[in-house]
């Protein structure tokens, strides 16, 4: 299955990057313990805009409330789930398949993730920037360290700097997960 791997970073048909962008709202919405609001008839511009806003606003009430810890929790095991099964559907079979497809899946949230081959992450560019404060984005955060562990079989992903901090690049590191090959 690398091939469609391949095939996805060359080009990914606009109907399932909005399955896929709708999967991870869903899961975000559960993990918030709320519902999701109706996306029927957006454009996955719109879409996605709405989902920064979106967390941006429950990450906020989340923090405020207390639950923030909680609420990380419940991303990461919903982003765990997501990751695992992306992992299973495109037949990763070692860290560098999952490299690929972490690149792919974050292109399609306005995510430029690129990821060395002793894995260091670098994220020089981010949608979410705009929407997130640096408190923000530590709660959600929590979503690309589940779905960096479900992609790559327990890979713990782990930031040291993000755009959100007033840095010029998110950096982070992944350790463990599936053999490189």
């Amino acid at each position: 299955m690398g091939i469609l791997i391949e095939l996805l970073d060359i080009y990914i048909p606009v109907f399932l990057k909005k399955r896929k962008l709708l999967q991870l709202f869903s899961a975000t919405a559960d993990a918030f313990g709320v519902t999701m609001p109706p996306m029927n008839g957006l454009r996955i511009e719109d879409c996605l805009k709405e989902y920064a806003r979106f967390t941006r606003d429950e990450a906020a009430r989340a923090i405020c409330n207390g639950a923030g810890g909680k609420v990380k929790q419940r991303l990461y095991r919903n982003a765990y789930r997501l990751g695992s099964a992306l992992r299973g559907e495109f037949g990763v079979k070692n860290m560098n398949q999952a490299m690929k497809l972490a690149h792919t899946v974050y292109q399609v949230v306005g995510i430029n993730f690129m990821a060395g081959p002793r894995g260091d992450v670098v994220i020089s560019r981010c949608y979410f920037t705009d929407f997130y404060s640096s408190e923000v984005c530590s709660v959600i955060s929590s979503l690309d360290a589940g779905l960096i562990s479900g992609l790559t079989a327990g890979g713990r992903l782990t930031f040291s700097q993000r755009l959100t901090e007033g840095n010029d690049c998110c950096f982070a590191r992944i350790s463990h997960g599936v053999k490189s090959t």
